[in-house]
């Protein structure tokens, strides 16, 4: 589930009228189908917003009606621990 949600946020390319104000008072601007992923993803992901900003996207390809694929590269950081074996 978690990678559906993750999916419909941060492929979408909605705009809102507003962002200073609770996400489902929003109006969402954009196309049906993707304004209906975006309300999917909003419901739980309570810290939309911040969630586009932690995953931000550094390439795209939209989809379009001849190719029928779209393409969305994001960035995240991964921390990394440092694990030593003992003996």
């Amino acid at each position: 589930m978690r990678e559906m949600v993750d999916i419909a946020a941060l492929n979408s390319r909605v705009k809102f009228d507003k962002t200073d104000v609770p996400f489902e008072q929003r109006t969402i601007l954009g196309d049906a189908t993707e304004t209906g992923l975006t309300r999917f993803a909003g419901r739980y992901l309570p810290q939309y917003d911040e969630h586009q900003k932690k995953f931000r996207k550094v390439f795209e390809v939209p989809f379009n009606s001849s190719n029928k694929w779209a393409l969305v590269i994001v960035s995240f950081c991964i921390l990394s621990l440092n694990l030593h074996a003992s003996r």
